[in-house]
């Protein structure tokens, strides 16, 4: 996560996210499934954005700093639907993880010296 203070830029490659696969309903930003419990309040919170970019997805132009205070203080309340509908993908994207890392873990154990 960067934050640009002089033009209130904020850039925040994976905890946050617009892209259909991380919001829920009408939010405009989402928080990872993994942190709706415990949204990054801390880190986050206190920040206004003029702007929002983000590793997945379209970036915030407009009234990014509510968009960001309606994700966090409204993740946990969300976390049910947001689990039912971004279980499967998640799943999915762990099962890619793992075999991504046993693939590479099986061709390192393979090379000879």
């Amino acid at each position: 996560m960067a934050y640009r203070e002089e033009d209130g830029t904020l850039i925040v490659p994976d905890l946050l996210a617009s892209g259909p696969g991380y919001t829920v309903g009408e939010e405009r930003i989402g928080v990872v499934l993994s942190h709706r419990l415990f949204p990054p309040q801390d880190a986050l919170g206190e920040l206004e954005p003029e702007r929002i970019l983000f590793g997945h997805g379209s970036g915030v132009f407009e009234d990014a700093s509510a968009a960001l205070d309606d994700a966090l203080d409204n993740a946990r309340k969300r976390f049910p639907r947001a689990l039912v509908s971004q279980f499967g993908t998640n799943v999915r994207l762990l099962l890619g993880a793992m075999k991504d890392w046993i693939d590479q873990a099986s061709a390192r154990s393979r090379i000879s010296f």
